[in-house]
């Protein structure tokens, strides 16, 4: 085959196949946004970012216990930078849809002052902290989801 011939080809595929990269994607449904929000928010807790988390927080923020955004920033500074390690699992998530702009999200958030890779771990070495946590996220007029509500309560960790 000449030269003539294989280019017009490769640059028919190379088409096609960007085509397929850039072709836009289905939008994933509220409650796996949501999901995905609240993993990234936890990840975020074990860098000790408080800005990331907080781009997840809804300037309109409340908590029951009278807690706003501003409030929220300097509670999450003094837990995550008071100790050396943090680690954060996530337990008994669960995520509903309640409209198309509003999903309400419960689950258990167990920190511990430890470098433990799995829960287990964790447990056996180090002071551990867990709270119930229940939020309402809602989704802004840029698109993103944040959290609007939330209250929260200490559970038992394991």
């Amino acid at each position: 085959m000449s030269a003539r011939r294989i280019v017009p080809i490769v640059a028919a595929l190379a088409a096609a196949g960007l085509l397929l990269l850039l072709w836009p994607k289905g939008e994933q449904p509220p409650e796996e946004q949501v999901r995905r929000v609240v993993v990234s928010m936890t990840r975020y807790a074990e860098e000790k970012d408080v800005q990331a988390i907080l781009e997840h927080v809804s300037d309109r923020f409340r908590a029951d216990q009278g807690m706003g955004k501003q409030e929220l920033k300097q509670y999450l500074a003094a837990q995550l930078f008071r100790n050396r390690w943090v680690r954060v699992f996530t337990t008994d998530l669960e995520v509903k849809a309640t409209s198309p702009t509003t999903v309400e999200m419960t689950g258990r958030f167990i920190f511990g002052r430890s470098d433990a890779k799995t829960l287990e771990e964790l447990a056996k070495e180090s002071v551990v902290d867990s709270y119930q946590i229940d939020a309402r996220f809602e989704r802004e007029e840029d698109g993103v989801w944040r959290a609007a509500w939330a209250k929260y309560r200490r559970a038992d960790p394991m």
